[in-house]
């Protein structure tokens, strides 16, 4: 029986609420990547039950219906849930895995809408929430900086997706996930050849090459293969090129994988045009365009044919050329592909000047140069729009910085002033001890002198009395405190208005970490009376016997 089926059976059986929602939930999660809507059913009876019995089960199962949005590329309704489920586990202060993951979702949706700024917080969010669980951390943490490293790509920024990418391999290779390690490595050479650091990409594809094929994963070392072909095209090694992508090709033809059969077969057809074997070209192009019909790939299709017809058109056959292309021109309208639609018109402009046709010939080159300049216009915008999406996202990431630096600032000044309190209150509690043993010892000289001393050893006895416990001194203490703590004694004296002056101090005291002798030496009294009040208190806070004191009113 499936883990589905089981759950089920326990569904159909259990007429209690709480159990309902927390198995319709696990059902939601079994199946949201195998029938996303199926899943999205099971977590809609779960939030109709879960709304007024529980908040934990309501913002889980949210989260759920956005993952299963998200399966479904439908990302404003996804975001929309995962949002609501995130403002839930905020009012629960809840922040553990769980809510990890659900930022890395929000992030994700965000990055898909095109919402780089929003996306980059989420997945900061994320990366800030810790989990006590040592190897689940750190993949949670390489899959986020991860697509930290996809949302820079996007935005066209590589060498700071590079930066993120290589922190997310080494937390990978910690974990020794291979095939993770694998795509990973074929991401980063990938942005090294967008860069031109062709040495760079072949060192990376070389190294995901060997992980797939450690993982036993077939499919990614065809792609790799290929990439690794496409490096050596650019170089103009085409022998080496040739033998790569001949190595892919037999790869995708073994595991049936059409797609990369087809991306093959073009690449191949183009190394041979640049080689001036036109014949050989037009074998490979023919199969990738046959290959992309019955796939269904029109986009490749039509690109496979825009080339069968250029290189027509270098043979002098016009003609065919027209044919061709008229009919690659055709599919490519269907995939509204404009970079393909204007090449296509700029060959048939071409074919027909080729061929005489001067009317057509200016139909076409019209229409090419109208849609290029459309194209360059909007690749214009779009450059813009990706430098002000830069700009803003440094502002953003430098006004983090110094945000950071001072709370930094921030806690070193808390933790200096904290340090200077407690010595504050140290110094008093050893001065009052000193002077509590003067006391003592002009009481011995008292009983062994004449009247004269006694008058002398009475005058110093006040100056003593005077010193221990002076108000100036408690005073200048409170002041420190109340300027590290401002709130303490007002939420305690709120909280328990029972409690007395005398014991609010002694809370005070604890709070600084001090221990029932160092109180009573403070304070002026005996050790009797501090472990009194520490008694009381403890009464008035109805504090379980198992609930340390000192840590309860740290929590003030």
């Amino acid at each position: 029986m499936s883990q589905v089926e089981e759950l089920q059976r326990k569904l159909l059986r259990t007429r209690n609420v709480n159990e309902r929602v927390t198995l319709l939930n696990s059902l939601s999660r079994e199946t949201y990547r195998t029938n996303p809507r199926q899943a999205i059913e099971y977590a809609n009876q779960a939030l109709e039950l879960a709304t007024s019995q529980d908040k934990r089960a309501m913002a889980q199962t949210l989260a759920t219906l956005g993952a299963c949005h998200l399966m479904l590329a439908d990302y404003p309704v996804a975001l929309s849930h995962c949002l609501a489920s995130h403002r839930i586990f905020q009012e629960l202060q809840i922040a553990n895995r769980e809510v990890a993951a659900l930022l890395m979702s929000i992030g994700y949706a965000y990055m898909r809408q095109g919402k780089y700024l929003e996306a980059l917080d989420a997945f900061r969010k994320s990366l800030a929430v810790h989990d006590d669980e040592e190897e689940g951390e750190r993949e949670r943490r390489a899959k986020t900086l991860s697509d930290i490293g996809d949302v820079y790509t996007e935005m066209g920024d590589y060498v700071t997706a590079l930066e993120y990418l290589h922190q997310s391999l080494a937390l990978r290779q910690e974990s020794d996930r291979t095939t993770d390690a694998g795509s990973l490595l074929n991401s980063i050479a990938n942005l090294y050849f967008n860069t031109g650091d062709f040495d760079k990409a072949d060192e990376f594809y070389s190294k995901g090459l060997r992980a797939f094929q450690e993982a036993g994963d077939a499919a990614m070392e065809a792609v790799v293969l290929g990439n690794i072909g496409l490096i050596y095209r650019v170089r103009g090694d085409y022998e080496t090129a040739i033998a790569y992508l001949e190595k892919s090709l037999e790869l995708c033809r073994s595991i049936g994988n059409k797609e990369g059969e087809t991306r093959a077969y073009v690449n191949l057809g183009d190394i041979h045009e640049q080689r001036e074997e036109l014949d050989i070209a037009l074998e490979y192009l023919n199969k990738a365009s046959k290959l992309a019909e019955s796939i269904g790939d029109r986009r490749a299709f039509a690109a496979a044919l825009g080339t069968i017809g250029a290189i027509y058109l270098r043979k002098n056959r016009a003609k065919d050329c027209i044919t061709v292309v008229e009919q690659a021109l055709g599919v490519a309208a269907k995939t509204g592909n404009r970079q393909i639609t204007y090449e296509l018109h700029e060959i048939l402009s071409q074919a027909y000047e080729a061929g005489g046709d001067m009317e057509n010939a200016l139909k076409h080159y019209k229409v090419f140069t109208t849609t290029k300049e459309e194209i360059q216009g909007q690749a214009k915008q779009r450059t813009i729009d990706e430098m002000q999406m830069r700009v803003q996202v440094e502002r953003s990431e430098k006004e983090r910085e110094i945000i950071q630096l001072k709370n930094v600032q921030l806690e070193m000044e808390i933790d200096h002033k904290t340090r200077e309190l407690a010595s504050s209150a140290l110094h008093i509690v050893q001065k009052n001890e000193f002077l509590s043993k003067l006391t003592r010892r002009i009481a011995q000289i008292r009983t062994e002198g004449s009247g004269t001393r006694e008058a002398l050893l009475d005058d110093l006895q006040r100056e003593v009395d005077l010193s221990i416990g002076a108000p100036e001194d408690w005073d200048a203490l409170e002041n420190q405190f109340n300027q590290i703590h401002s709130d303490f004694i007002r939420s305690l004296s709120t909280q328990y208005p029972s409690l007395t002056p005398a014991e609010l101090k002694v809370c005070s005291l604890i709070k600084l970490n001090l221990s029932t002798k160092e109180i009573g030496r403070l304070l002026c009294i005996s050790n009797r009376s501090a472990e009194n009040h520490r008694y009381h208190i403890r009464q008035k806070l109805n504090l379980p016997v198992d609930v340390n004191l000192t840590t309860y009113l740290a929590g003030f």
